[in-house]
């Protein structure tokens, strides 16, 4: 997880009477009443969320060559990819082949980009919105089994479209005196998935150095 650099945006919570430091997504607002105030966590949108190819590695990655997703790799040229989907025999693909399970993608684009493992002919207007100019590769050294390389790849997947969505989070976390006025806060972004953002949310506010001690508020894992 990685901290986020937040312009602020004052948000009122007329409601429960809080002032948060930034727009909170409806319905993430959890509030614990604790010895000194109020520790109130939320999510909001992470809007400079890094793509998946940062965090990936020679195990597994995504290549994609299309101007409107464009996903490069030293590993894995342009030319050689294109060799390898016209079942083209060169040293490249051989070696390519020889070291790791290869999965073609398929990219649904139209006013956004959804990307699948295989042909894609689920996708509407299959013939005109659909390219072939991508793959996940998955290390035969770290994947013996095709199928085990298969689901991780799409989890992989499931990673790029989330992100492609914007379908990721920054958990904030704020600390409050009895009367409500602002202490402090923290924020954590990178969490993919509405689902499992919420649970790192309902985690991060059970752990005690999110709140008040009886000697004062200690940081916690989140602080800056």
């Amino acid at each position: 997880m990685t901290v986020k650099a937040i312009v602020h945006r004052y948000w009122q919570d007329e409601e429960r009477g809080f002032k948060y430091n930034l727009a909170p997504l409806e319905d993430t607002i959890t509030i614990k009443e604790t010895a000194d105030g109020y520790a109130v966590g939320y999510l909001v949108q992470d809007e400079s969320a890094d793509s998946p190819d940062r965090f990936s590695d020679d195990s597994i990655f995504l290549v994609h060559y299309h101007r409107d997703m464009w996903v490069p790799s030293e590993r894995m040229t342009d030319d050689v990819l294109r060799a390898w989907y016209l079942g083209e025999e060169s040293e490249e693909v051989s070696k390519i082949e020889r070291d790791y399970w290869i999965f073609p993608v398929a990219a649904y684009i139209h006013s956004g980009v959804v990307l699948s493992l295989g042909n894609g002919r689920g996708f509407p207007d299959y013939r005109w919105d659909v390219s072939h100019v991508g793959a996940v590769f998955a290390s035969k050294g770290e994947w013996q089994d095709e199928k085990k390389a298969e689901e991780a790849a799409e989890q992989l997947i499931t990673s790029w479209n989330e992100y492609l969505a914007g379908d990721v989070y920054c958990i904030v976390i704020e600390i409050y005196d009895k009367e409500k006025k602002s202490i402090d806060y923290d924020i954590v972004g990178g969490y993919s998935g509405l689902r499992y953002a919420l649970g790192e949310l309902a985690e991060r506010m059970t752990e005690p150095p999110l709140i008040f001690s009886v000697a004062g508020y200690v940081p916690g894992p989140m602080s800056r």
